[in-house]
């Protein structure tokens, strides 16, 4: 088996059946999922843009000090914004998730060609179409009804991405292809 996929084989397990796990709830409670991921992002967002304002002011002498502090100030109104109206960023959000699932599904399927044949690779593969397929139809359908999307398509790329590392972790009593 390649050493990529060896590697940290029961931490990858883990982290198969927790994504699988938290996929099933955000596909459950759709809605709940979307206002969770807006949260999480809002305070992401704040936390990093005091940071930013924090050190911008600290070093005065740095040369894109106010390029630096405007920055820092947009992450803070930003994140601001996603914590109080935290389902207003939801259409902008289905957009840059429709573009990551596109790239993740490309990244996934150069990791499963350089893995084949291992055992499982097939899976990585399949997880790589469905990341793709459900960033097309993301993209397809934007703006759509990004506050369930957000949350069921989510859902789905974590089961996916889950199984397969279970799978491509398994010792053999899971079908591989």
């Amino acid at each position: 088996m390649p050493t990529e996929i060896v590697v940290e084989r029961g931490n990858l397990r883990r982290v198969g059946w927790i994504l699988i796990a938290v996929g099933v709830i955000s596909i459950l409670l759709p809605t709940l999922a979307t206002l969770a991921l807006e949260l999480t992002l809002g305070a992401v967002l704040l936390v990093a843009g005091v940071g930013q304002v924090g050190l911008t002011l600290r070093a005065k002498t740095d040369r894109p000090f106010a390029w630096r502090l405007a920055i820092g100030m947009l992450h803070i109104v930003v994140g601001l914004m996603l914590l109080t109206n935290p389902f207003s960023g939801a259409v902008a959000m289905s957009l840059v998730l429709g573009i990551l699932f596109l790239l993740e599904g490309i990244w996934e399927a150069a990791i499963a060609m350089k893995v084949r044949p291992a055992r499982g690779w097939s899976w990585l593969m399949a997880s790589a179409a469905i990341s793709g397929l459900l960033g097309l139809l993301i993209l397809a359908n934007w703006p759509g009804d990004a506050a369930w999307m957000i949350g069921v398509f989510v859902g789905i790329n974590l089961i996916v991405s889950g199984w397969a590392a279970v799978v491509i972790t398994s010792d053999g009593a899971t079908p591989s292809a």
